[in-house]
């Protein structure tokens, strides 16, 4: 990709921002800050395609996660249609040709992302909070009930006994049938296990319903899909990574 991961981060860190992801085979790099909201962070993401003349498009959004946006209902994402360097109007995205292009497209991005995001950040924060409240409150509710617990360590969580073992069992099918981008390797699959394993365990105390996610699977479950997700990411970054 023409567009520097690293370059442009020179020019956004002095606002706070950091490297989210930096996907080479899929021309991809985000970067994430957070947001005056608790639990909210604000992002730039930068797409491309072609190799010789390069094409890139850029986003901003807003997100419960970190990471890469995974599901609508975790982020709200706006393109940005008015980087005029070297911009293609019928195709709506701007060719890098040159390293020169690059240098000039990413100051141009840099200067444009941080006031369109302000803008979003002001026009459709609260909304998106008020949105995904009910899901941020519930998950806040399950990553408490981890909080004290001496280790996490692979499929165990320490302080559960061998009668959760059918529980273990079902969560680490969902878990191995679900790919989050946002969490890789097996410390993320680490995740997704624990993830879905405290949902089935913790269901009853935290939703008043010992079944609400008995025999679901997150592709057929917008809610499983929501919570599992945004869980599994806290649990990484809280007690994995």
């Amino acid at each position: 990709m023409k567009i520097h991961a690293n370059r442009l981060l020179d020019l956004l860190q002095p606002q706070g921002f950091q490297l989210s992801w930096d996907k080479k085979s899929f021309h991809s790099i985000g970067y994430i800050r957070l947001d005056q909201r608790p639990g909210i962070y604000q992002g730039i993401m930068v797409n491309g395609q072609g190799k010789r003349g390069e094409a890139v498009y850029p986003y901003i959004f807003l997100s419960l996660l970190r990471g890469e946006p995974y599901t609508k209902r975790l982020n709200e994402v706006k393109f940005i249609d008015d980087i005029k360097v070297n911009w293609n109007a019928d195709r709506s995205w701007s060719i890098i040709k040159t390293d020169h292009d690059a240098v000039m497209w990413e100051s141009e991005l840099a200067k444009r992302a941080l006031d369109l995001l302000n803008d979003f950040s002001y026009e459709r924060g609260d909304i998106f909070v008020k949105q995904n409240e009910e899901y941020m409150d519930i998950v806040t509710k399950y990553e408490g009930k981890l909080v004290g617990l001496e280790s996490l360590e692979g499929d165990q969580v320490v302080g559960f006994g061998d009668d959760c073992s059918d529980l273990r069992k079902i969560a680490n099918e969902i878990a191995e049938s679900l790919q989050i981008p946002c969490l890789p390797g097996e410390m993320g699959q680490r995740a997704r296990r624990l993830a879905f394993f405290t949902l089935l365990h913790f269901s009853g105390e935290v939703e008043n319903d010992a079944s609400i996610y008995s025999g679901k699977h997150p592709l057929s479950d917008d809610r499983l899909l929501i919570v599992g997700t945004l869980l599994a990411e806290r649990i990484y970054y809280r007690f994995l990574h």
